[in-house]
């Protein structure tokens, strides 16, 4: 990917070049700068670029997946059969006395 953009405007240029030195547009200087700043300066820019995006994008999918992994929830293991007991009924407390009876037992 980085070869075709460092030598595409690389051929461009030589194309546009015999074209634009007849009609006294550039120069055959110019037309040997150009291509000096792109041989020696766009095509090395390039690469490095390539080189550092691609790293930070395989460290960034890297620690991606590693949270994902993390944060992932894990398998359910299966329940001992214990487990799979209806709870036990709750007990409740007695009824609360009437006024009858506690009238009653104390005697009045």
């Amino acid at each position: 990917m980085t070869v075709l953009a460092a030598h595409l405007p690389l051929i461009g240029l030589l194309i546009t070049a015999r074209p634009l030195i007849q009609n006294g547009h550039l120069s055959a200087g110019g037309v040997v700068g150009a291509v000096t700043y792109l041989v020696t300066g766009l095509d090395p820019a390039l690469r490095s670029l390539v080189g550092i995006v691609g790293g930070w994008g395989v460290t960034l999918a890297v620690t991606l997946r590693r949270l994902a992994e993390t944060i992932a929830p894990h398998p359910r293991r299966p329940r001992p059969p214990s487990a799979l007991r209806p709870p036990r009924p709750i007990s409740r407390p007695p009824p609360a006395p009437s006024r009858s009876a506690i009238s009653c037992v104390c005697g009045a």
